[in-house]
């Protein structure tokens, strides 16, 4: 195993006790975290889902949309790529109609 490899490692397994420590998640966000943190791991994260994903977390979102969109991602089988684009669809029209100016 190279040094960068082993970092890799390090880095992985130091974010997944993180994650596991943080009392403020129930298990479902837990599974969904180390779940996504696979997929950024091993490099089989959809690159369009994560720029939703980044999008959202920069912020100033509706409290009733983010809400939305964190229960369709609980759930989300991310090893199933139509539900992952089905997703990143929904989170982009919601994250669009809360910049719609007459939903303010």
């Amino acid at each position: 195993m190279s040094d960068i490899d082993k970092k890799i490692e390090q880095i992985y397994i130091s974010s997944t006790k993180m994650i596991c420590g943080l009392n403020s998640l129930n298990m479902e966000e837990n599974n969904f975290l180390i779940s996504l943190l696979d997929k950024i791991m091993h490099r089989k994260a959809d690159e369009l889902f994560i720029t939703c994903l980044k999008k959202w977390q920069a912020g100033g979102w509706r409290q009733d949309i983010k809400e939305i969109i964190k229960a369709s991602l609980l759930p989300l089988d991310l090893d199933d790529p139509a539900a992952v684009k089905e997703t990143c669809m929904l989170i982009s029209d919601l994250l669009n109609y809360n910049n719609d100016g007459e939903n303010d």
